[in-house]
């Protein structure tokens, strides 16, 4: 007789959980009971109703779609995956499944714990990150871990480009662990609690750069980290100015927040090192290469931020 398959109800919501959730659902060895996601909501200045990238690819392979974690209770199922959900579950969901609650995060745990584990990794310059199946616990991220895997961040990795990638990594990390779970044959390590770091929300208001505080390397892994929101940007005449594309170059820095020509670049002083302006966007304006923006902008070169 074929084996059993592991049956599984999936939480999740953005294109993260999509990429874990295709990988299951082209597995012979995966039953998904059933998909949970955040309810439809209005958005935009028509209030249009939209779903989740998860409940559209659920719905497309002919899943079943709930919005109420209440539908959980005393279903029977092998296995809980969660994942990128966005919300806390109670213990009473967390000891539904027959073996585990499982999460994929994209960190490589104890590291990042939080809710912006990629942007972190690229924000402060780190050259791997990975990604982690945990069990899930109360207590965000704190589960012990059965498996990681890691990967390399390259030099121009954007936020969204990494993600797809770890993406890719962590869907066939938790296919790989997941039939050993259910034999017995994976196990988990407990967290260690010396080498814990957090990755909190990301708001709007961190885009602001601090050019007397921020160096231009730093500067650009914001830009990189912050792609595509919050984005990052200064303020010019009163207005938000988005910076779109720059890279860092050298040279000496006399008052940070200065805008200068250097050579055939439009740079900005910033605390070691200079930002080159590549393409710009004014609040409420269109995005424009720098050198078409300054033509308009007589009082540009020159300004401090």
């Amino acid at each position: 007789m074929p084996n059993p398959k592991i049956s599984l109800y999936f939480l999740g919501t953005d294109s993260f959980a999509v990429t874990v959730l295709q990988r299951l659902v082209d597995d012979d060895q995966f039953e998904i009971l059933g998909v949970i996601t955040p309810p439809d909501r209005k958005v935009g200045r028509k209030q249009e109703v939209q779903s989740c990238a998860v409940k559209k690819e659920a719905v497309e392979n002919g899943l079943k779609v709930e919005h109420d974690l209440e539908v959980l209770k005393g279903k029977e199922m092998d296995f809980l995956v969660v994942v990128s959900y966005g919300y806390f579950l109670d213990d009473e969901v967390l000891q539904l499944p027959k073996y585990a609650s499982l999460n994929v995060h994209a960190s490589l745990l104890p590291k990042y714990r939080g809710a912006s584990p990629v942007a972190s990794a690229v924000l402060n310059g780190d050259e791997v990150t990975g990604v982690s199946v945990m069990q899930m616990v109360k207590k965000m991220d704190a589960g012990p871990v059965y498996a990681v895997s890691e990967v390399a961040i390259l030099e121009h990795d954007t936020e969204p480009v990494l993600r797809e990638r770890l993406a890719d990594v962590g869907a066939e990390l938790l296919a790989q662990v997941v039939p050993g779970i259910a034999t017995g044959n994976a196990e988990a390590q407990e967290q260690d609690e010396k080498g814990i770091s957090y990755a909190p929300l990301i708001k709007k208001q961190d885009g602001l750069i601090d050019w007397e505080n921020e160096t231009a390397i730093e500067i650009e892994r914001k830009l990189r980290a912050y792609t595509p929101w919050p984005g990052i940007y200064t303020n010019f005449e009163g207005k938000r100015l988005k910076i779109l594309k720059g890279r860092v170059k050298s040279g000496d820095v006399i008052k940070p927040g200065k805008v200068r020509k250097d050579g055939d670049d439009v740079v900005v002083e910033a605390k070691d090192g200079l930002f080159v302006l590549e393409e710009i966007q004014l609040d409420g304006k269109r995005a424009l290469p720098v050198d078409e923006f300054i033509r308009g902008q007589a009082s540009f070169v020159g300004v401090v931020f």
